[in-house]
């Protein structure tokens, strides 16, 4: 919220404050971080799991983080890669990059004038693994040797002023020497007080299985595949998932129909041939179970009713908000390939179609545990939207955010309205009905503590109980209004952008 306040126009004083509120945040933020890994790691608690990442991509990355900071202080910042150094690596890049942070931020820390230099290189091969050295060295004000074996030490310092001129816990270096040894190295440090200081950081990595230059660190793989002349239906009802889902198809260059319901589904099945169908469960008319088990009937029937000139079995990609197990065996039951939880990312849109269209040799589907992340807890800031959905809707197309925004709150408020009726009149299907629909479009716009007492109402709907929905409805209501305000302001800025 300071950082909202921060870009809102404020008077001078007004900014300061804020501003001096926002850095208080931070550094709180810092400390309590910093004393949840320590605790972490002595408790040994911290697990570490090896995925292949970018080494080149990640030091690129995070010494971009840095670049304005020295820039500010009239710092050089430079990064020297050997050029024996390996893009496909194996390791755990979350905690490398917070060594990595940990060093770089102290040497801007310490360093008034002159320049933070990385380098990085092989200290040794292996037949699975290398030995990685990293040096930070900085110009900056050095450390007396008397005060070099203790600044590994938890909440020390080089001496009693440091702290109160340049701030901090002492216990980066700490966490950095502890999160080395887990990964197979160490953190040493030479210094010269009134010269600098050169921290060399050694990590042991597995020779990766990426092609150089190939995935990032994330595991998601973008590079391009051919999906041109393929086609898709969008069997979708919500109007806010139906923006966001055609959005994302389009910027993946794939032209899709839509189709609000089964029957339409059917009907539109009949005369074109597609090669994909992203089918929504909840839907009126006809849900995406009845219509799928029809369209698996009339393929076991010769393809009776389904257009004639497409070949073979249709692939069918159930669109759900629940992805419990009991749901994903219903998916399975009544036909489907495989299946999307609302809300998901353009990534997990492109994997999914590089998966099916694209030849990327799909498993079978499996009512195994999916790996999502799991739902909001109503306990969070219930008004709170993530902005990094909220930019990935943005960056689809210019103007996209502020028309989906404005889809959103027009169909909310009539939800609303609908719910309340329901209420009123005891209607526990409308109460199920409206809620889900709330549920799945705050979701696909990053309002999760709204979604998840919306899953609340729905809930009380479907076990037929609405004694307390009325209570819950208001609760919904007001958080409604607060997601509606911060929405507001995001769909006035996409608005001022383009």
């Amino acid at each position: 919220m300071s950082e909202i306040l921060l870009t809102s126009g404020l008077p001078g004083k007004q900014h300061d404050f804020v501003r001096t509120l926002h850095g208080s945040a931070q550094s709180l933020l810092e400390i309590i971080n910093d004393i949840l890994d320590s605790s972490k790691i002595e408790a040994g608690k911290l697990e570490l799991e090896a995925i292949p990442f970018n080494l080149h991509e990640l030091m690129g990355d995070t010494m971009g983080t840095f670049a304005f900071a020295a820039q500010r202080k009239g710092i050089g910042l430079i990064c020297d890669m050997g050029k024996e150094v390996p893009a496909a690596v194996e390791g755990v890049p979350v905690r490398l990059r917070q060594v990595l942070v940990n060093l770089v931020n102290n040497a801007l820390k310490f360093t008034e004038k002159g320049e933070v230099r990385v380098s990085v290189g092989v200290a040794e091969e292996g037949p699975e693994d290398y030995l990685f050295t990293l040096a930070v060295s900085d110009t900056g004000i050095g450390i007396a040797p008397e005060k070099l074996d203790h600044i590994f030490e938890s909440f020390s310092q080089a001496d009693g002023s440091t702290s109160r001129k340049y701030g901090g816990t002492g216990l980066g270096l700490t966490i950095s020497r502890q999160l080395a040894q887990m990964m197979g190295g160490s953190v040493t440090v030479e210094s010269t007080v009134g010269v600098g200081s050169v921290f060399t950081f050694s990590v042991r990595l597995g020779k990766g299985a990426l092609e150089e230059g190939g995935g990032v660190e994330s595991g998601v793989d973008d590079r391009p595949r051919d999906l041109s002349g393929r086609r898709i239906l969008l069997v979708e009802d919500n109007p806010v998932n139906q923006k966001v889902a055609l959005g994302m198809l389009d910027a993946l260059g794939i032209p899709a129909d839509l189709a609000e319901n089964g029957e339409e589904a059917l009907a539109a099945l009949g005369k074109i041939g597609y090669d994909l169908v992203l089918m929504d469960c909840q839907m009126p008319v006809m849900d995406g179970y009845e219509a799928t088990r029809l369209i698996r009937e009339k393929e076991a029937k010769g393809r009776e009713g389904l257009c004639p000139g497409a070949k073979g079995r249709l692939t069918i990609v159930g669109l759900t908000a629940n992805a419990m197990r009991d749901e994903r065996v219903n998916l399975l039951e009544c036909g489907m390939d495989d299946y999307l939880a609302k809300p998901y990312t353009m990534a997990q849109m492109r994997t999914l179609l590089y998966t099916w269209l694209a030849g990327d040799s799909p498993e079978p589907f499996s009512d195994a545990p999916p790996q999502v992340a799991p739902p909001a807890a109503v306990d969070c800031e219930p008004h709170d939207v993530d902005r990094a959905v909220l930019a990935q809707i943005s960056s689809l197309k210019k103007g996209a955010l502020a028309m989906i925004i404005q889809t959103y709150i027009a169909t909310s408020v009539a939800n609303l309205d609908k719910m309340r009726v329901a209420i009123v009149a005891n209607d526990s299907a409308g109460v199920a009905f409206t809620a889900h629909g709330l549920k799945s479009s705050s979701a696909m716009l990053g309002a999760h503590g709204l979604a998840a007492h919306c899953a609340e109402l729905e809930a009380l709907g479907k076990a037929a109980t609405l004694a307390d929905a009325a209570v819950k409805f208001a609760v919904v209501e007001e958080v409604f209004l607060r997601v509606r305000s911060t929405l507001e302001k995001e769909m006035h800025d996409d608005r001022a952008a383009t």
